[in-house]
């Protein structure tokens, strides 16, 4: 799951779409358009990235923004879904 916290509700809907387009997403993205998942997790810079797994565990955190999108694939590579 990944949840886009803080931006304008338009632009962040259309930047995770272009992301979930890319890199052929299949897990769900939820809106945050209150900050409530931004006042729980309470991340040390934004963005940051946790990624969850099935058991609910942390098992990798990226701080801060990523050089290009091809960077953020490449960290991400062990937890994306293969076809």
């Amino acid at each position: 799951m990944a949840i886009n916290m803080g931006e304008a509700a338009p632009i962040a809907r259309i930047s995770a779409q272009s992301l979930v387009d890319q890199f052929h997403l299949r897990f769900p993205i939820g809106w945050d358009p209150d900050g409530a998942t931004l006042k729980r997790w309470k991340p040390f810079v934004a963005p940051t990235l946790y990624v969850i797994d099935e058991e609910g565990a942390v098992v990798h955190m990226l701080l801060g923004e990523s050089e290009s999108d091809a960077a953020l694939a490449k960290q991400l590579e062990p937890w994306l879904p293969t076809e």
